[in-house]
């Protein structure tokens, strides 16, 4: 479960991203989709500039099985630069997210990710609008 402590500590909330081919297996998944490992180093590289405080604290680890963990996590992080149409507004954010990890042989062949980016989004000012259809 190494692989997964090290994907929030140190990937997300210190912004290490060489270590990316070290936690994932070739041909790993994320939502369902073959995870393209240069374009999640440069989403995490880019979330970390527009939240540059960002962390990722680890509320609970569950271990369901020899090849399975879930994490429920609390983002927190203050919005330097736009982000979703939204204006830089120098606001601190708290979402959570639940990840559901798949490992062999210590490394990541699966993620399931789901975070509250509505939440975020309302926090840093953005508003629901509703529409007649």
């Amino acid at each position: 479960m190494e692989a997964v402590s090290q994907f929030w500590n140190e990937v997300w909330s210190e912004g290490r991203v060489e270590l990316l081919p070290d936690l994932f297996a070739p041909g790993a998944t994320e939502n369902g989709e073959v995870l393209d490992l240069e374009g999640f180093e440069k989403g995490v590289l880019r979330w970390r500039e527009i939240f540059p405080d960002f962390r990722a604290h680890v509320e609970e680890m569950l271990i369901v099985d020899a090849d399975r963990v879930v994490t429920r996590v609390t983002y927190t992080g203050t919005q330097v630069l736009p982000w979703a149409g939204l204006p830089a507004t120098g606001k601190s954010t708290r979402v959570i997210g639940i990840d559901i990890f798949r490992l062999s042989d210590g490394k990541i062949t699966e993620l399931w990710h789901s975070a509250d980016h509505l939440e975020l989004a309302i926090q840093l000012g953005g508003k629901i609008v509703e529409h007649e259809i």
